[in-house]
């Protein structure tokens, strides 16, 4: 015969709150199960442990320790969709103190390598038993000599039956690695400022950089490029036994800070100017590339004049190279050039215009066989005038002096005019 379809009302019942233990004597340190057997399936639960490694707990079956002997009540209330409970268990659990904590040491450390030993020591002195790898030690001694690979700890017991354990150590054995050897891309132990070198350790792997016997936190590879004065050394480890490598002295050189270079941007094809820096270094030689343009003197010194070629610009590059034979920035100086602004000459005049480029006073030279009026007149590039004077030329050769130092830099057309005949050359103002 088979029921379906039954429906059951009614109202639940109001929970019933008890608990129980499943071992009410226990020891300091130790966990104590808790477990619920209230009636009348609650859902919320809330306990309050005296002197509990936590003071309250909110799940049915909480694993409780406590951190001081005697005896210690428990409460419990418990609540339901109906209603809620609660009860109290005075002096429910007895708990027995736990001997001291003891302690172990290990004389040469827990790392041992190439077969070495060392002593394990207890400050415990009865009721102890050494462990390793969590099985009994065959040794009542509180130190002993061991070379093996394991962890080791010390249990402590009471007449009372309480226990306490020690901290375990780890020890490890091993072999030191082959020690690394450094090179490096270097022909020396010195590099310039500005540049940077490679160090290369033996080992493949597990290597450490060390910086001035500081930790170089992240470089662990075998090649370590750098820019930096120090003292390098490598550590290698293998498993736990580890060696250093010799140390490398590695010298920062300072590089020389050369000047910008001096001299006009604006020049005449073919003429010649001059050029130079400000040497950064004492006793520094310097190479001069110039392009559209060719050496004359100076070369190998700070102040050179070169001759310009027919192109339309040229180039002036130096570089100043230390007794320490570090290298400065290249310098460049971009030159633009114009042809020479001769409109019409007359064989029985000549016309001069120096120095050129000019800073301050340009001299006009003017070689006549008569005396006749003479007008000079200076103009800007835009066609403008800049300068105008007048003058009675003489026979032979007249030189006149024209201040230009209030003109900006750049290119200029002066024109000389002499009765009907006129005249025009350019000149460059620095």
């Amino acid at each position: 015969m088979f029921i379906d379809n039954v429906k059951v009302t009614g109202t639940p019942n109001n929970p019933v709150a008890n608990f129980y233990a499943l071992n009410r004597t226990i020891c300091v340190g130790d966990e104590l199960q808790l477990l619920d057997s209230t009636l009348n399936k609650p859902d919320q639960w809330m306990w309050y442990v005296t002197d509990a490694d936590t003071l309250t707990y909110t799940i049915r079956n909480p694993k409780v320790k406590f951190l001081t002997a005697g005896t210690k009540s428990i409460s419990l209330s418990v609540i339901n969709a109906t209603g809620k409970d609660s009860i109290t268990r005075v002096n429910y659990i007895t708990v027995l103190p736990s001997p001291a904590v003891p302690s172990i040491s290990a004389s040469r450390g827990l790392a041992l390598c190439d077969g070495d030993s060392t002593t394990l020591s207890t400050n415990a002195t009865t009721g102890f038993v050494w462990y390793k790898n969590n099985l009994p030690y065959s040794t009542s001694l509180t130190s002993f000599q061991t070379k093996e690979e394991a962890l080791y700890y010390v249990r402590q017991s009471s007449v009372n039956g309480c226990w306490s354990k020690s901290d375990a150590l780890m020890v490890q054995t091993g072999i030191t690695p082959v020690k690394p050897i450094l090179t490096k891309d270097l022909s020396g132990n010195v590099f310039c400022e500005g540049g940077s070198f490679n160090l290369y350790s033996s080992a493949a792997s597990n290597n450490q950089w060390y910086i001035n016997d500081t930790l170089f936190l992240g470089q662990i590879a075998s090649t370590l490029n750098y820019n930096n004065s120090g003292e390098f050394k490598v550590k290698l480890t293998e498993k736990i036994c580890s060696v250093f490598s010799d140390s490398l002295l590695i010298t920062k050189l300072p590089r020389p800070v050369t000047s910008e270079i001096s001299g006009a941007t604006w020049a005449v094809k073919g003429d010649t100017a001059s050029f130079s820096v400000i040497p950064g270094m004492v006793g520094s030689v310097f190479t001069w590339s110039p392009v559209g343009a060719t050496v004359q003197t100076g070369a190998g010194t700070s102040s050179v004049q070169v001759k310009y070629g027919i192109g339309t610009t040229a180039t002036i590059g130096v570089q100043e190279i230390a007794s320490n034979n570090c290298r400065g920035v290249q310098k460049l100086l971009n030159v633009n050039l114009v042809n020479t602004g001769v409109i019409k000459v007359n064989p029985e005049n000549a016309i001069r215009v120096f120095p050129n480029p000019v800073s301050q006073f340009i001299k006009v030279q003017i070689e006549t066989n008569k005396a006749e009026d003479v007008e000079v007149v200076i103009y800007n590039m835009l066609g403008q005038n800049m300068n105008k004077e007048q003058y009675v030329s003489t026979l032979g050769t007249m030189v006149k002096d024209i201040n230009v130092q209030a003109l900006p830099a750049g290119l200029y057309i002066i024109k000389v005019k002499m009765g009907d005949k006129i005249f025009t050359r350019n000149f460059v103002k620095e």
